[in-house]
């Protein structure tokens, strides 16, 4: 099959939809398929090139509105001339990553001219938000409006998660069609940098870390952690924050002695830190599917989270670990409590869980099965 992939925004950008669509990209070329991914030129990269996977890519010219995180198509002759480059590729089928971006209603105008099947797949669970009360409403009807010229088209509705599949329903979409994120947890694991935090950041061996991945952005929750580390100063808890964003200041200026900043921080330190730490916990108000739940899991590292996007299925139970319904200071405070009284071992045996959870059913292969089902 010759799949297009629409995304607006990709490698070596990083985030969720980049990493979907990269390791779906390789999954389905690895099987013998031609992939062509077309993306936005955020980052004045080549604008085509075929990658070590065999993935051809194509990146437009766009404004990088919002540090990037809303490309806008920059409709010159440039632009105009590699979509007709895209179009005489041609495709047997089109998957278009979110539904709120120009690109995704380029991309469904691609599928009808050339008569192709098309699956818009949502990665959300939540309106999106700027933490302005003035313009998320504004970001929400927007996201009504494209939405709604979207279903004009009558793609195939999908949602990342059995969460952002039920959030559809916000947009009169009823679909039960989920295409789930993924993860090689194996690969993720034995690409660990062996980087050791505990001696880098002074933390003894007998205490416990308690580790939150994620932009440091309020939409992450990461001021109702750092509120909840209060309570365990006089404690053997420590709490590890890796990545940046707007509230790093603020967040350094409020931590105690047991609260550690370490920035952004690559894959294999990323591998390293999960590898070592006891807990992890992230309070955020909307995922589609938590990538960096999947990396804490693919490590043996049990959760706490909030009932966001992939939390149900990575967490099944009280066994695997603990999806809070509230991200207060109080909840996460005693979630976390909970989880750590049930022990060193009660911990391994969580984690174990997780692992085994992840490396049976969340392959890129049981993803690219799942995209397979959606067209036919």
């Amino acid at each position: 099959m010759k799949y297009a992939i629409f995304s607006p925004l990709y490698a070596p950008h990083v985030g969720g939809v980049e990493n979907f669509t990269k390791n779906l990209s390789a999954a389905l070329a690895r099987k013998g398929n031609s992939i062509l991914v077309v993306t936005m030129n955020i980052d004045s990269l080549p604008l085509q090139e075929t990658e070590i996977s065999g993935v051809n890519v194509v990146r437009l010219p766009c404004y990088a509105l919002m540090d990037g995180r809303l490309p806008w198509p920059h409709k010159n002759a440039e632009y105009n001339l590699l979509l007709e480059k895209a179009l005489a590729w041609g495709a047997d089928r089109v998957l278009v990553n979110t539904r709120f971006y120009p690109l995704s209603i380029a991309g469904l105008e691609y599928a009808r001219a050339i008569n192709a099947p098309a699956v818009m797949l949502d990665h959300g669970s939540a309106y999106l938000t700027l933490g302005s009360s003035l313009a998320d409403v504004s970001i929400k009807c927007y996201e009504h409006v494209v939405t709604k010229r979207a279903k004009s088209y009558e793609p195939t509705f999908a949602g990342i998660s059995e969460k952002s599949a039920t959030w559809l329903k916000t947009f009169g979409i009823a679909t039960d069609i989920v295409i789930p994120n993924a993860i090689n947890a194996a690969d993720f694991r034995a690409q660990s940098s062996s980087r050791d935090f505990r001696a880098e950041l002074g933390i003894a061996s007998e205490d416990s870390i308690v580790v939150f991945v994620g932009r440091l952005e309020p939409e992450k929750g990461c001021l109702a952690l750092v509120d909840a580390a209060v309570a365990f100063r006089d404690e053997q808890v420590d709490f590890v924050l890796a990545g940046d964003g707007s509230l790093r200041s603020e967040i350094a200026r409020k931590a105690g002695g047991n609260v550690y900043l370490l920035g952004n921080v690559d894959r294999g330190d990323l591998a390293s830190l999960l590898l070592e730490s006891d807990l992890f916990c992230l309070p955020t108000r909307s995922e589609g599917f938590c990538t960096s739940l999947l990396e804490a899991s693919a490590c043996g590292l049990p959760a706490v989270i909030t009932d966001v996007g992939g939390a149900h299925e990575l967490i099944p139970s009280d066994d695997f670990g603990l999806i809070i319904k509230e991200a207060t200071p109080f909840s996460i405070e005693a979630a976390i409590r909970e989880m750590l009284s049930r022990g060193n071992q009660g911990l391994q045996n969580a984690g174990d869980l997780c692992r085994n959870l992840v490396e049976r059913h969340f392959t890129w292969d049981s993803s690219v099965c799942a995209l397979e089902q959606a067209f036919e």
